[in-house]
């Protein structure tokens, strides 16, 4: 074999163009430790903060430290002011960005490429890079930075920024923003290189990626200020989003309903609705007219677009006809149009007998917090009207505690005291069974179930002090909540005016991060602002100190400072009326 030469040769021949392919064969290498070294870039044409960039300047170089995942690259890189640009890949780590029009004169450009952008092993750059240039003789230097709060875990979200000469220029659905940045970790996001002017921001969630505001299917989030930018004001930092959420204008609809049992219907809509406005609900024969009565309504524990209709029982031959004069969405949006619907009720019946399944706090609890709630699992929905009449939560004198249904879940049923119960008392919990029925009027056993429990005595509890802060004379109302780091220990709220002294008594040992907002409308809840026509969010603060509460100690000087709106400009306070 050794002697055949032309076989030989031929065979080794082969051998070095087959390693030759698949040395060629461009992939990430394999073996040895895996690669978790984020990329960075190490070139530009134009270098960094270059002046006097030409007009005519045709492309613009970028190069990686790692082979990079290039489809990754085209919507995570934003050039502000907007410029059209082709991507043009020369290598793994080498690529051109085509621009298709002129550069403006003393302008400063920003291309941001944000951390979205990975390698070859799924490594993202650790924070956004941003390569800045000017046609001009100086580079624009303005920045504005905050938080966009709300977003899940690893949810990267746009941040645009108009530049308004008049606020009647806003138009975020037709007009791409003047700069663009994206949110970092945790929602951090940082807008550099801006020129000097008049700024409204917003946080939009661009799923398209055409730089508009499509209120349709993305979600925005309303900063609660304008922001000015000159020679003695180059900086803003705080400038936060409260959460992204849709812009809702369109009215509620009923899209079908679906019979379950002879007693029981499923409605379902368009968006979640107002409950109280489906009590006008009505159900009829539609050939003799009679009446099936509504018993009650209640939310689907699961879909907060279904609700279910509990009826009296329907006659299976029949056919019904529900009617709704009206129904409303938490935005106000109300259609007053809703058409008959007709449906054959269901011929099967529920055979669930109704118990009592749960009944919490567990008697002779100890130790419980100071916001416990009562709560009952049934195995029915309860007749709401029984259930206040046979239940009470009693003091140890007697006195009865007042408090608050919940009813927002099929078959159970929440008290909530008025006011937190006090420390080191006993509490019993009674309800008469013989007066608890279900919503049909079946009742439960003839007793009466006590409960009773302990609250945290005062020795295990702290209280914390201090101070809201707000640079503006209002009569407003602010509301503050204190939430605890730990998981489970419920939410503490209070009230005080602006510039005003708050106390937090009676509060677990642990640490705690405080929030507040200051309720302009006087609605008693946080508005997060409205695209069209635009208003600002109320003005909020998550504080990002955490304050440590010690049991049998006051934790004092606690400084809450709310920002202040960019209002005082007639250009701005033309478009927030109050």
């Amino acid at each position: 074999m050794l002697n055949d030469k032309p076989l030989y040769f031929r065979i080794v021949i082969i051998f070095i163009l087959l390693f030759s392919v698949s040395c060629a064969t461009r992939r990430a290498p394999g073996g040895g430790p895996v690669d978790r070294t984020a990329p960075t870039v190490i070139q530009t044409v134009p270098i960094k903060d270059s002046l006097h960039i030409p007009l005519n300047l045709s492309e613009i170089e970028i190069r990686f430290s790692e082979r990079m995942e290039q489809s990754s690259l085209k919507k995570n890189l934003f050039i502000s002011p907007p410029l059209e640009f082709d991507i043009e890949w020369k290598n793994w780590e080498h690529v051109l960005l085509h621009l298709n029009e002129k550069l403006l004169p003393d302008q400063t450009y920003v291309i941001s490429i944000a951390p979205g952008v990975q390698d070859l092993h799924k490594n993202s750059l650790a924070q956004s890079y941003q390569l800045a240039f000017s046609t001009g003789n100086l580079l624009d230097k303005n920045s504005i930075a905050g938080r966009v709060f709300g977003l899940k875990k690893d949810q990267k979200v746009n941040l645009f920024a108009y530049i308004l000469a008049d606020t009647s220029e806003f138009d975020p659905f037709r007009k791409e923003p003047l700069y663009v940045s994206k949110s970092g970790k945790n929602g951090h996001y940082r807008l550099s290189y801006l020129k000097d002017g008049h700024y409204r921001i917003l946080a939009v969630d661009d799923m398209n990626h055409n730089l508009l505001t499509d209120t349709d299917f993305e979600s925005v989030g309303i900063s609660y200020s304008d922001v000015v930018l000159d020679s003695l004001h180059t900086q803003f930092d705080g400038l936060d989003f409260y959460r992204l959420s849709r812009s809702d204008t369109t009215a509620p609809s009923v899209l079908g309903v679906r019979p379950l049992f002879d007693n029981r219907i499923q409605l379902r809509l368009s968006e979640p609705v107002l409950l109280d406005t489906l009590f006008s609900l009505s159900i009829t024969d539609s050939i003799s007219g009679d009446t099936l009565p509504v018993l009650d309504i209640r939310p689907d524990d699961e879909f907060n677009n279904i609700v279910t209709v509990f009826s009296g029982r329907a006659d299976s031959g029949a056919v019904y006809k529900m009617s709704l004069p009206f129904v409303q969405d938490s935005a106000y949006n109300r259609n007053d149009s809703i058409p008959n619907l007709y449906f054959h009720p269901s011929v099967k019946q529920d055979t669930v007998q109704f118990r009592l399944l749960n009944f919490l706090p567990k008697d002779s609890s100890q130790n419980m917090p100071l916001q416990t709630k009562v709560e009952f699992q049934f195995s029915q929905p309860a007749n709401r009207n029984a259930l206040l009449s046979a239940f009470h939560l009693f003091t140890t004198s007697g006195v009865a505690v007042p408090g608050r249904w919940d009813f927002t879940l099929i078959k159970t049923a929440i008290f909530s005291p008025l006011k937190p119960l006090l420390p080191d008392s006993s509490y019993r919990a009674e309800i008469d069974l013989g007066r608890t029925t279900d919503v049909w009027g079946k009742v439960l056993a003839d007793s009466v179930i006590s409960h009773y429990f302990t609250i945290v005595p005062f020795r295990e509890l702290g209280e914390i002090s201090g101070t809201v802060r707000f640079q503006r004379e209002s009569d407003k109302t602010v509301f503050l909540k204190l939430r605890s780091l730990k998981k489970g220990q419920p939410t503490v709220k209070t009230m005080v005016k602006p510039t005003g002294e708050f106390r937090l008594e009676n509060i677990p040992e642990g640490k705690y991060t405080l929030s507040g907002y200051l309720d302009e409308n006087g609605d008693g809840r946080f508005s997060e602002g409205i695209l069209s026509p635009f208003r600002f969010s109320e003005p909020f603060k998550f504080s990002s100190d955490t304050i440590k509460v010690r049991k049998r100690w006051e934790t004092e000087n606690v400084f809450f400072d709310l920002p202040v709106p960019e209002r005082e400009n007639g250009t701005v306070n033309s478009v927030y009326q109050n």
